[in-house]
Parts: structure tokens; C-alpha cells; sequence
């Protein structure tokens, strides 16, 4: 009995340690290094020592790369990652210098405009009429190259439990489904701030409108115009709001004029802090 305890303490204890990369699983990761410079190293192997391993190159912190497996490295003095990265390029980095990013599942996040960002070597993902990618359960309604967003409507589990789904309506307002480790969220106006951002409204005819204030009711703003999907717009800051129905975000258009526009239409571009 005193072993068995033993062993219970010695595997919690364990399961303590165990680093985030192994915990978090595979998924989409973002280089996060706390090296001065700000970056991490991609090796040949699971070792950054020369007569082990060759380095690939440094990759800067802001980086997205997928991790394929976790791996325990050969000289016991870092744990690794065999990653790919956005290039298609394959190698090892070191776990602390990986920080999970957020991509479409249940336990994350909802709804909401998403990047397509697949490990394919080709780099695109297929769109289907259902959760699934077999010919008897759901059609092939074509390909998306990685870069395009699509709006996540709900998450779906599969149907054959091979692959986990998201239900997306895309730009062109086709809705269908895509594999959920293929998309990576595009972060708010309240997570990123200022920096540029696109008009990608989910309303029908595509476009959001640019208010006087922080409302879209008369007696507290009036409507300056529409903007369409596709024009970019620098977000100034972000506002909660002075009705509670909607947070906005205080901007400037291409051609100079500034209003505030629901936070929920823009996606972000380029960020200040990249």
C-alpha cells in the first residue's frame, strides 16, 4: 500500500512538471522567447549541440509555427518541439520558447473572423457542406488559400471523430465547414488596440458604418457613411461605448476622416505592437 501511494505522490508530481507545449498538445504556437533579442532557434534536431543537430535559422518573437509532437531531446537540457513552420519548413525548437495561440475550438473560443492558416505543404484548406471530409457524408465545395478569413459561426466535434469542425460562412458569404486546426483567430480591437485593420463585417450587403460617436443612436451620434469590406481603417483606440449594446473602436478612414465604428466589423491588419 505504501508503494502504491508513493507512486500516486511521485506521478502527481510529475504531472506538475510537465511542460506546456506537452500539455497543450499539437496545435498552433507562437514564438515567445525570453532571449533578449527576441527570437528562437529552428534545429535539425532535438539538441543545439553542433555534433548533434545543424541550426535552421532563428525565427523573431511574433512568429506562429504548428507543433506537430513534443519531444524530450537528446541532451536532457532543454525539451523540444518539432514544429513546421508557416513556410513549410520542419524542425525542433525549444519548448519555453513556444506559447499556445488561440484557434478555433469549444474550449477557447466561439464565433468570430478567423485567418486560414494550414500546414499544408500547398497552404490552403478545403471548405465542405458538412462536418466531415468523406465523400459519402459531405461535398468538397472547393479550396481557400491560408490568408483568407472566414467568420466561425459554431464549433462541431465531426461526425466520424477522425477531424474536429468549425461551421464558417466565408467572404463571399458561402457556408460550409473546415477543419478546425487549419484556422487561427484574428484577436479584437480590445485585445490588439491601435494598428490597422480591415472592414469585414458579417452583415449581408458587406459593409459597417462610421459614427460620430460611440453609438449608433441618433440622439447620441449620427451616421457619417458606410464602409466597405476590403477598406482598411486605422483604429485609433478602443471604446466600450456610452449605450452598452455594442463596443466600438475610435478610427481613421483611408482618406482622413475619424469616427468610431462597431468593434466587431475590423480585423486586424498590422498591429503597432509588430
Amino acid at each position: 500500500m505504501k508503494r502504491i501511494f508513493a507512486a500516486l505522490i511521485t506521478l502527481i508530481l510529475l504531472a506538475g512538471m510537465i511542460p506546456a507545449a506537452l500539455a497543450e498538445g499539437s496545435g498552433w504556437y507562437v514564438v515567445d522567447s525570453t532571449s533578449p533579442y527576441g527570437y528562437a532557434y529552428l534545429y535539425s534536431a532535438a539538441s543545439d549541440r553542433d555534433e548533434i543537430s545543424r541550426n535552421l535559422g532563428k525565427l523573431p518573437n511574433g512568429r506562429v509555427v504548428y507543433v506537430l509532437n513534443y519531444y524530450g531531446g537528446r541532451d536532457g537540457k532543454y525539451n523540444y518541439c518539432y514544429v513546421q513552420t508557416q513556410s513549410g519548413e520542419r524542425g525542433y525548437m525549444h519548448d519555453s520558447a513556444l506559447q499556445r495561440t488561440n484557434t478555433c475550438n469549444w474550449s477557447e473560443t466561439s464565433e468570430g473572423w478567423y485567418r486560414i492558416a494550414s500546414t499544408r505543404p500547398k497552404g490552403y484548406a478545403y471548405l465542405y457542406s458538412g462536418p466531415s471530409d468523406r465523400g459519402g457524408a459531405s461535398r468538397n465545395l472547393g479550396r481557400h488559400e491560408n490568408g483568407e478569413l472566414v467568420y466561425v459561426l459554431n464549433y462541431y466535434g465531426g461526425q466520424e471523430g477522425k477531424y474536429n469542425y468549425c461551421r464558417v460562412r466565408t467572404e463571399e458569404g458561402e457556408i460550409g465547414y473546415m477543419h478546425d486546426y487549419a484556422l487561427q483567430r484574428v484577436p479584437s480591437a480590445a485585445e490588439s488596440r491601435s494598428g490597422w485593420y480591415i472592414v469585414a463585417s458579417s452583415m449581408p450587403d458587406g459593409y459597417a458604418y462610421l459614427y460620430s460617436g460611440p453609438s449608433d443612436r441618433d440622439e447620441l451620434s449620427y451616421n457619417k457613411g458606410r464602409q466597405d469590406n476590403g477598406e482598411m481603417v486605422y483604429v485609433i483606440d478602443y471604446y466600450g461605448g456610452q449605450d452598452g449594446k455594442y463596443n466600438y473602436c475610435l478610427v481613421r478612414t483611408a482618406n482622413g476622416e475619424t469616427g468610431y465604428m462597431h468593434d466587431y466589423s475590423l480585423v486586424l491588419l498590422y498591429p503597432d505592437t509588430y
